[in-house]
Parts: structure tokens; sequence; C-alpha cells
């Protein structure tokens, strides 16, 4: 439980980069029409992300696909960071957007496979409130970065340390919910890794 409430906060705290990416491209010189180009392209890809997602889901399952799009999240904050010309800027602001996925559809993938569907609706409240309390103070934190330190750097390695920490939280749910189930139901899991 703590860890899924960590990987909420986690990953709900880096939905609020995108809203500083007009500002960020141009603290590098880069015109207004790029900013608006990179939050929009964000945006898209929190759509396109979030309709993967499922689809994804279905395929290989729900921890792998959350598991997908925090890596596109991690390649597009990095083609963000250290990618140079628009185009680079764009492609990376696009795959960022998947942060909008693992942050709504991800937190209800991992809630229900961590879970079960029966005790979704006692857990899932927790965990998105633990979201929604980092949604709501990373925006400011950002400000307050950038305002402090002249530079959205700081803040960027915030996002990749968040990153690691949302996909540290994912394999610990992994490992805990594993151990339980096998202290538990082992003819079970036996089963299920066998099949």
């Amino acid at each position: 439980m703590i860890s899924l409430c960590t990987y909420s906060l986690a990953v709900c705290c880096l939905t609020s980069y995108t809203q500083h990416f007009p500002g960020y491209v141009e603290s590098l010189g880069y015109s207004t029409t790029v900013g608006a180009g990179l939050l929009s392209a964000a945006m898209v890809g929190n759509v396109l992300s979030k309709l993967t997602i499922g689809a994804v889901s279905d395929k290989v399952g729900k921890v792998k696909a959350v598991l997908v799009m925090v890596a596109a999240m991690a390649a597009g904050l990095f083609l963000v960071v250290y990618g140079s010309g628009s185009i680079l800027l764009t492609t990376g602001a696009f795959l960022f957007g998947a942060c909008y996925s693992v942050g709504a559809v991800g937190i209800v993938l991992l809630t229900q496979h961590f879970f079960g569907l029966d005790n979704y609706n006692r857990v899932y409240p927790t965990v998105m409130m633990a979201g929604n309390l980092g949604a709501a103070g990373s925006l400011t934190v950002i400000g307050w970065i950038y305002d402090f330190a002249g530079s959205y750097m700081g803040a960027f390695w915030i996002a990749f340390a968040l990153i690691v920490i949302s996909a540290s939280c994912i394999w610990i749910c992994m490992k805990t919910s594993w151990e339980l189930k096998m202290k538990h139901s082992p003819n079970q899991v036996l089963q299920e890794t066998h099949s």
C-alpha cells in the first residue's frame, strides 16, 4: 500500500511538468511558438498514451503496460532536457505526455492488479489522494525552483528521480505481492507461473 501510494504521488507530481514546458524552452532562447508546440505535443501524447496503455495492458498485462509508459515518459524527459532543436524537443514532449497515462490509467491498473477487484474500492481512494497531493504541490514547487535557481534543471533532475522512484515502487509492489501470494496460496502461484 505504501509503495503504491508513493508511486501515485511520484507520477502525479510529473504531470505538472508539462505546464512549464513553454517557460522552459523560452529560457533556452526558443520562441513562444515552440513552447506552445511543446505543450500541444504533450497533450497529444496525453490522449494517445491513455488509449495505448489500455491496448498494451490487454496484450501484455497491466504491470508491463505501465512500465512501457514509464519508459516512454523517461525517454521523453531525456529528449526535452538534452535534445537540441525544436523537432527533438517536440518529440520529447510528446513522449513525456505518457505521464498522464501512468498517473490516471496506470494507477487504476496497478491498484486492480495488486489488490484485486474485491479490495479496489477500499484502496483506490487512498492511493489517488496521494496522487492528488503530488499534483497539487508540484506545479508550485517547479516554479519556485526556477525562481530561486534561475533554471529548470534542478526541477528536471527531480523529475528523473521521480521516474526512478515510480519504477522502483512498481518493482516493490510486484515483489511483495508475489511473496504474499506465495505465503497464502503457493500452489496457485506455481500454477500461474507455469501457465
